[in-house]
């Protein structure tokens, strides 16, 4: 009896169910289709190649960032390559200078939580001019959306304006890059204007107290930062072939045209290199002045430090930084009232002055003996 009563229930709620099932109304929010189909900025047209270039597909928009560890602030950037659509570029099925493809490359980075893209630029007039043109103003429409112009810009002011003074006098060098900067400068305030910018890398502000001192963590990370980078340069110019190959240059270039050295390929690396050590220190100077044209004045300390720690010693700029820094403060805290104040900005000027009179070559730079 039992047992009846049980599938007696069962019938009733199988009944039941059939019941609301044919009431049931499923509407689709996607389809198959959708949901494999390539939901990518890159053409429908690019084929998977052999090489392993990958065509377009169905990729997760699942936030980039969630794929570090939680609470990060870390910066994403994408290269952005702004060269297709000429003849001597493959075919990717699109032109890198159409605003119509810049903008769904952005909204495809943005879609998946990249903050911001860096670009190689090779000159006004070129396809990567135009596409980088694009690019600006797409960024423009989505706030937090940045970009940087790769050290592809150190390599063409190397061979249109540096090789052609190679073997001049050094003080022609130190000129000429002083004028182009001045150059640069002027035409990027032109293009862009001169409003200061914000610029956030991730790294708060606040301060960090290390036995009753004060210290911004944001300058704690910079100075990581600048050392880990004077470590390498180290590791760079010591042990490693296209380092060897830069002091030698740099000591006789004749020389080392002798030994089968190739001057126009180690310059153009040279500036590209420097190209993209001023990309680091942009962004941390520009992160904590703000984007303005006014950081080239910052450059301009580097001359005291060179001054004091030798031209030609790593191991003298990282003293003569420390020294420089060391005297500023000082200065400005015990001798600052004498002056009115203010003498922060030019009393590393006069340090460099008074070593140039008592020691030209610097605490570490090597005596210049020439023979006459």
């Amino acid at each position: 009896m039992r047992r009846v009563f049980v599938l007696v229930c069962l019938a009733c709620f199988a009944l039941q169910s059939v019941a609301y099932a044919n009431n049931l109304v499923i509407n689709p929010t996607t389809t198959l289709a959708q949901q494999t189909s390539n939901n990518t900025s890159a053409a429908d047209s690019f084929k998977t190649q052999v090489n392993g270039n990958i065509a377009g597909g169905n990729v997760s928009k699942l936030d980039i960032h969630s794929l570090i560890y939680p609470g990060n602030h870390t910066k994403i950037y994408a290269h952005f390559m702004g060269w297709f659509g000429t003849f001597n570029h493959m075919n990717v099925g699109y032109d890198s200078t159409s605003r119509i493809q810049v903008a769904r490359q952005v909204q495809d980075m943005v879609s998946r939580g990249i903050d911001g893209v860096i670009i190689d630029w090779y000159g006004q007039g070129t396809t990567s001019d135009l596409a980088t043109l694009a690019l600006m103003k797409e960024a423009e429409t989505h706030p937090g959306f940045t970009f940087a112009i790769m050290v592809a810009m150190g390599v063409a002011i190397e061979r249109t304006v540096l090789r052609p003074l190679t073997n001049k006098p050094p003080i022609t060098l130190f000129m000429a890059t002083l004028g182009l900067s001045y150059v640069i400068e002027g035409a990027a305030q032109l293009i862009w204007g001169t409003q200061v910018h914000g610029l956030e890398l991730g790294i708060d502000d606040v301060p960090l107290e290390f036995g009753g001192v004060l210290v911004s963590q944001f300058d704690i990370f910079a100075a990581v930062i600048a050392a880990a980078m004077v470590a390498l340069l180290s590791i760079f110019f010591r042990y490693t072939r296209i380092g060897l190959s830069f002091r030698a240059v740099a000591d006789n270039q004749f020389a080392a045209l002798a030994v089968g050295l190739r001057l126009p390929s180690i310059w153009a690396t040279v500036w590209a290199a420097a190209g993209l050590i001023a990309l680091v220190a942009g962004l941390l100077w520009g992160a904590r002045l703000g984007v303005q044209f006014s950081l080239s004045l910052v450059v301009l300390k580097a001359l005291p430090v060179l001054v004091l720690g030798g031209f030609d010693s790593i191991l003298g700029a990282i003293v003569g930084g420390l020294v420089i820094g060391a005297a500023e403060k000082l200065a400005e805290v015990y001798i600052g009232d004498y002056f009115g104040g203010g003498i922060e900005s030019w009393f590393a000027y006069v340090v460099a002055l008074g070593f140039l009179l008592v020691r030209p070559s610097g605490l570490f730079g090597q005596k210049l003996v020439e023979r006459v």
